[in-house]
């Protein structure tokens, strides 16, 4: 199936973007054609599944200009014009919405324009907003970079200058350093490779020229590495959990995503080892990657990590929070296989609620795929077993 570029555009956007994107465009200000307005009504009806296959596109049409004969070079030119106004928008909303993005762009038209004093001032009060963020990633030291640039461009304390950009040029190589590190410990273990990052004694030896012991991201990469490597106490779980939860706000999308899925990896590990306890958290875990819309990739959630967080969440026996996850996110999986996970689910939520017969009926009835071919024989099975010892008592 295809998507053209107006589909490829929206499927990036989370759903908070996305219904935000749809109230922006409908203003005046972006003066979109009525045609192409009911468009994007039609597109947003559709999302995440947008369908771009000649009966896709047919039906869009159809819809689009009820009564007309199918023209297929129109319809490409209203998508085109879609397209170019929702690019737009993305550009308007990123400049409203970022300081840093404005911040910058204020100091080249002032520089251009000849407003020095003003240039300065902007880059005062640049430096100023980056201190508000305690956490000091690797974007908040190529913003500092950034800035020490510009100041070297517009003259000053030439000696102030360079020490401080190189300081942030350090700082900087530190953060990537480290987090490549992580990624490294973990695709040893995906791939079962030999070998370990060394542990945080050895890292502050190694990065003794600067003082790390009060940077919050060089806790949390380093808590990481260790709980990775699979030689952490429960105890720096536990720290590097309180620092991520009280901290997941200030770090970058990337980031967020870096350390959740460390930390979710790990908590999975300890209940496949029969860690019991760790179901619990493993949810906490899930419920805060659903609410920061983590677990949704491209606009869709795939089947296993769906059947993951299910699972998990009827062992902790959070009955009605799991069926409003599935209502709430059902929706969000794959278009190919929505259907028949559903009914799955269905039938593993009567089974651990102890409706056995329900569940039997379910599993009978359905037409599985070979993904779930198996674990549906294997909870049919439970399922009759369940029923014999009830029967039996």
């Amino acid at each position: 199936m295809k998507d053209n570029k107006s589909y490829r555009l929206l499927k990036s956007l989370s759903r908070k973007e996305f219904k935000k994107l749809l109230v922006q465009v409908e203003s005046p200000v972006w003066r979109m054609p009525p045609l192409i307005q009911s468009l994007l009504a039609l597109t947003a009806e559709r999302y995440p599944d947008f369908d771009y296959s000649e009966k896709g596109k047919r039906e869009i049409y159809a819809e689009l200009c009820p009564g007309q004969k199918y023209d297929d070079r129109k319809l490409r030119r209203y998508f085109s014009k879609m397209y170019k106004i929702l690019q737009e928008s993305l550009v308007f909303t990123q400049v409203k919405n970022d300081t840093w993005v404005r911040g910058f762009l204020l100091i080249k038209i002032y520089k251009e324009r000849g407003l020095l004093n003003l240039a300065k001032a902007k880059i005062a009060g640049l430096h100023a907003e980056a201190e508000k963020n305690t956490l000091r990633n690797d974007v908040y030291w190529l913003r500092k970079i950034k800035l020490y640039d510009i100041e070297k461009e517009l003259g000053g304390d030439m000696t102030r200058i360079m020490q401080k950009r190189d300081e942030a040029v350090n700082y900087y190589f530190i953060c990537s350093d480290m987090r490549h590190r992580l990624l490294l410990q973990s695709r040893r273990r995906i791939f079962k490779e030999t070998g370990t990052e060394p542990g945080t004694a050895v890292l502050r030896e190694l990065y003794q020229t600067v003082d790390l012991s009060e940077e919050v991201l060089f806790q949390l990469l380093t808590l990481a590495l260790e709980i990775t490597a699979d030689r952490a106490e429960p105890q720096v779980f536990t720290e590097y959990a309180k620092i991520f939860f009280d901290t997941e706000e200030q770090l970058s999308k990337a980031d967020r995503m870096l350390f959740f899925y460390t930390g979710l990896n790990y908590c999975v590990r300890q209940t496949n080892r029969g860690n019991m306890q760790f179901y619990s958290e493993t949810l906490a875990w899930y419920k805060l990657g659903l609410q920061k819309d983590i677990m949704l990739h491209n606009g869709s959630i795939s089947g296993i990590t769906f059947g993951n967080i299910v699972i998990n969440g009827l062992t902790c026996e959070e009955y009605a929070w799991v069926s409003q996850f599935t209502s709430e996110y059902g929706k969000y999986l794959p278009k190919s296989i929505r259907r028949k996970e559903l009914k799955f689910t269905a039938a593993i939520i009567d089974f651990y609620q102890k409706n056995y017969t329900e569940t039997v009926e379910k599993l009978t009835k359905a037409d599985f795929n070979q993904r779930n071919f198996y674990r549906n024989k294997t909870l049919l099975i439970r399922s009759y077993f369940e029923l014999f010892l009830h029967n039996r008592a």
